[in-house]
Parts: structure tokens; C-alpha cells; sequence
């Protein structure tokens, strides 16, 4: 009696033990890889030793003209000392005169990555922030280290500041203070938790588990990341960024 072959019309692979086996001559593909390439992934890690790898930042809500009265600066420099791993970060800072100071870094994705038109991605950020600015303070307006309020998110246009009403302005929606925008969800505050002296730095991680975040790309296929901080503490405030990681995945 003849034996009997299966068909490649009815079947061209079988799945076993997690394995996706094909009867085309090709090598067996794990169905978890097959998955991953059905879904795009993009991980994006950053740390500053090396350079600013495509960050630059930016100020927003205040008037012109008076960047050196509101001390705004943004710079690659070595890490405070006090903290163990000694490296280069991200340091921006400013003085709040407006009740409303936001201070940013901004990096394209599309320029290094493959950036799918017109498609959601769900962004998982994971920043490391270095700060010497104490919780359950008080200060001018606000409190130093609870009344700064750290975001996170994305945009479809780069991320710049704009003259509008007397004041800078940024063309993402940032929200107000304590309350996100479409552009940048609230992930925290800047206050440290494991001292309350303003002399040492810590590292404080940031991310955006209890917060899912989805944007969506446009018609080109590009995006750029945002972080950075609402202020309504009136005074001056700095710190590192010593760590940026962002995951990108792609929503079917």
C-alpha cells in the first residue's frame, strides 16, 4: 500500500514543543522567534559616557531673552562624586521665575531605527535621573523636590520651543505641572527618597510600568522621544540623566 504525504496545500509547518517545524528544507524556527518577528521591537539604551548620542535639550514657559537670569543650561558632564558609579550624564537645569519652568531632552527614533508608518507602538520608558533635591521640603511656590514633576513620552514633530504670548513655548502637549499631556505622561516627581540633605546626589529610577503609553507614528514614520520636568517649585533645579531606555513595541 502506498503511503500516504501531506500535503503542501494543507500544511507547510507544524508546531512542536514550542518549535515551529517547516517541510520546506529550512531550518526549525522557535515560535517565540516567530512571534518577535511578527511584532516589532525597538530598544533603545543610552548611557553618556561616550557622548549625548542624539539628546539635546531644550526649556520651555519662559520669556525671552532671559535664558542667563533663569541660569538655563544644558551640558555632557562627569557625574557628582558622592555617587558610586562614577560616569557622564545628561545635566540640565534652570530657575524657575514663572511657576512653571519646563525643562527637556528630546531624541529622534526614526533617524537610527526603522520606524513603521502610521503604526501604535506602546513605549516603556526606564530613566535613571541623578538628583540632590530632598521630598517633603518646602521652598518658594512649592515644594523643591514634590512639586517638580517628571514626564515621559513621544511626538510625531521634533519637540522645540516657540515664541508665543510673550513666553517660550513647546509644541508637544506637555500638560500642566502635576497633570500630563498627550506628549509626555507623568511618571513622578524629582525628590530623592534615600537622604533629605540638598549636598548629595542619588540616583532615582523612573518608568512608566502602572502607566502604559501608546503613540502612534505618522505618515513618514517618524517619532521622537520627550522627558523632562514640569516645575512649580519657583527656584533653581538640576540634575543628570544617567541612564535613558525606551522599548517600542509595536500594537496590532
Amino acid at each position: 500500500m502506498k503511503k500516504k504525504t501531506i500535503s503542501a496545500a494543507l500544511a507547510t509547518s507544524l508546531v512542536l514543543g514550542g518549535m515551529i517545524v517547516n517541510f520546506t528544507g529550512s531550518q526549525p524556527v522557535h515560535a517565540a522567534e516567530a512571534e518577535q518577528k511578527a511584532t516589532q521591537k525597538i530598544v533603545i539604551e543610552d548611557t553618556f559616557d561616550s557622548g549625548y548620542n542624539g539628546w539635546n535639550g531644550g526649556f520651555s514657559d519662559y520669556p525671552p531673552g532671559t535664558e542667563t537670569e533663569w541660569r538655563l543650561s544644558f551640558s555632557l558632564q562627569d557625574l557628582p562624586k558622592n555617587l558610586t558609579k562614577q560616569q557622564k550624564g545628561l545635566h540640565i537645569a534652570g530657575s524657575n521665575h514663572s511657576d512653571d519652568l519646563f525643562m527637556y531632552v528630546t531624541k529622534p527614533v526614526h533617524t537610527t531605527y526603522k520606524v513603521k508608518p502610521n503604526t501604535t507602538y506602546k513605549v516603556d520608558f526606564d530613566f535613571d535621573i541623578a538628583t540632590n533635591t530632598p521630598s517633603g521640603t518646602f521652598g518658594v511656590g512649592g515644594s523643591p523636590g514634590d512639586s517638580v514633576f517628571v514626564k515621559a513620552g513621544a511626538a510625531t514633530v521634533e519637540p522645540k520651543s516657540h515664541v508665543e504670548g510673550g513666553h517660550y513655548r513647546l509644541n508637544a502637549d506637555h500638560g500642566q505641572q502635576a497633570q500630563g499631556g498627550a506628549n509626555a505622561a507623568l511618571v513622578g516627581t524629582i525628590g530623592k527618597v534615600k537622604s533629605t540633605d540638598e549636598e548629595t546626589f542619588e540616583i532615582k529610577n523612573f518608568n512608566n510600568k502602572s502607566k502604559p503609553y501608546y503613540i502612534k507614528s505618522d505618515s513618514e514614520g517618524k517619532l521622537w522621544l520627550l522627558i523632562g520636568t514640569d516645575s512649580g517649585y519657583e527656584a533653581y533645579t538640576q540634575y543628570y540623566f544617567s541612564k535613558i531606555k525606551a522599548t517600542l513595541t509595536e500594537v496590532k
